[in-house]
């Protein structure tokens, strides 16, 4: 009986072993099936275009171009990495400020520190052909050497969609953090909520004319009684038109409105902005872009800030090589702001303060990559402001400032999985009072993980 019993499981085993033999084999066959027929409906695909662009009239010549064509995405559809639906990974990094407060040159109290960041990832990927759909999940930590009383924690989830349509493309952004920030001579930490939904649609109405429209609606909010005055929540909509002038010149102009609320009602403000800009290709190689806006802020409360401001941005890319960049951006700002403040205690006396502030800065960066696993960048910012304040007590205020960044960074791709980077940093910045001098040198290594 046990002979018999053994043999039919043998006999069980084998029909069972056998079917799931058969499976793969018809799964792989269906499989390679599969891409025959991809490709063959794309090399069909491409004679019925070298035909309607011919007239009907092929030559041997063609035929070789489409077969070569035809190997070509062969070897791409080969190459292309399957899409990972759960990827696990994260940041983490370590940085040193040889002066962490800013302090002044020279002061006895200028100190450096060490920051040490923890950031790890959870990133699901539910896209489909034509829907992207991708959600994140951060928990960060930064932790300070010498003064553990401005240590953070945040954790943050994101989710992100996009659906494509004919001429129609939608995108929506919503992202909710909790910060956790320790307060000095407070036992509870200063607990933030931030949420913001965005979202953009894009529709094409012709050949040259697009349409986009953005709305972004962010809040802030302090659970803490000590801080729920600060809770605040800003919406901004945001339409702009495009034309495409031709292939290689593109207008743009656009109108933003948006509006700022505070509980305590003391900084409520509505944003009017005009913009119009430019893009065009120079060279193959180089192009050039450039816009110009007005911003006009109107206060909803009596102490909330009347501004006037006029801004615009010069741009320039240069693309030596493929290996090679240099960006180069110009920006000048000039506002007029107005603030309406009471003056000492026991008056209801307002003391209007007039501010006139010029602004421009300058970037440069230049990016060379050595090979597949290192790449450089150089970059400098440089800034320059320059205020001049009136009140009814100082006429007349001047402060002035200066700063020059500078910053290298070396990217190293250690392996597919891990991504190295190290980075020097020289700020220095100069001003109309001593306080206002001050130099810092900062140090970054950090790591990028991905499973």
């Amino acid at each position: 009986m046990t002979l018999r019993v053994r043999s039919a499981v043998r006999k069980t085993a084998f029909f069972f072993g056998l079917l799931i033999l058969s499976f793969l084999v018809s799964g792989t066959s269906s499989v390679q099936a599969l891409e025959e027929r991809e490709l063959k409906a794309m090399e069909a695909e491409i004679l019925a275009q070298q035909k309607k662009l011919t007239g009907g009239k092929i030559s041997t010549s063609d035929d070789e171009d489409v077969r070569k064509e035809v190997e070509t995405l062969q070897k791409e559809l080969l190459l292309t990495p399957k899409r990972r639906r759960i990827r696990l990974g994260g940041d983490f990094d370590m940085t040193y400020d040889t002066n962490a407060d800013r302090e002044a040159l020279g002061a006895d109290r200028e100190e450096g520190d060490s920051f040490f960041h923890l950031n790890p990832i959870v990133q699901f990927d539910l896209s489909g052909k034509r829907t992207d759909l991708r959600t994140e999940l951060h928990a960060g930590h930064t932790y300070s050497v010498k003064r553990p009383e401005i240590d953070t924690s945040n954790i943050e989830g994101t989710v992100r969609f996009g659906r494509k349509f004919n001429r129609l493309t939608f995108s929506l952004n919503d992202r909710l953090n909790r910060d956790a920030i320790r307060v000095q001579g407070m036992d509870d930490k200063r607990i933030r909520w931030d949420t913001s939904h965005r979202s953009s649609l894009n529709y094409e109405l012709g050949k040259k004319f697009s349409f986009n429209l953005e709305n972004d609606y962010s809040r802030q909010d302090f659970p803490h009684e000590n801080f729920d005055q600060d809770s605040t929540y800003t919406f901004r909509l945001d339409p702009n038109f495009f034309y495409q002038v031709t292939p290689k010149t593109r207008l743009s102009a656009g109108y933003r409105w948006g509006f700022s609320r505070i509980r305590q009602k003391t900084t409520d403000n509505a944003t009017h902005e005009f913009r119009v800009g430019y893009f065009g290709k120079l060279t193959p190689k180089s192009s050039i872009s450039g816009d110009i806006g007005v911003n006009i802020q109107t206060p909803e409360a009596a102490e909330a800030t009347r501004s006037r401001q006029l801004q615009w941005n010069v741009g320039y890319i240069w693309q030596a090589t493929p290996k090679t960049s240099l960006r180069v951006l110009y920006s000048n700002s000039i506002q007029r702001s107005i603030v309406d403040a009471l003056g000492t205690a026991g008056t209801n006396e307002l003391i209007k303060t007039t501010t006139h502030t010029l602004s421009d800065t300058l970037s440069v960066s230049f990016r060379f990559r050595m090979n597949r696993k290192i790449s450089t960048q150089f970059s400098f910012d440089g800034s320059h402001s320059k205020i001049r304040t009136s009140t009814d007590d100082d006429p007349l205020a001047r402060t002035r400032t200066f700063t020059f960044p500078f910053q290298v960074a070396i990217d190293y791709d250690l392996a597919k999985w891990i991504r190295l980077r190290f980075t020097y940093t020289f700020r220095y910045q100069l001003g109309n009072e001593a306080l206002d001098d001050h130099r810092a040198h900062t140090w970054f290594v950090g790591s990028n993980l991905s499973f």
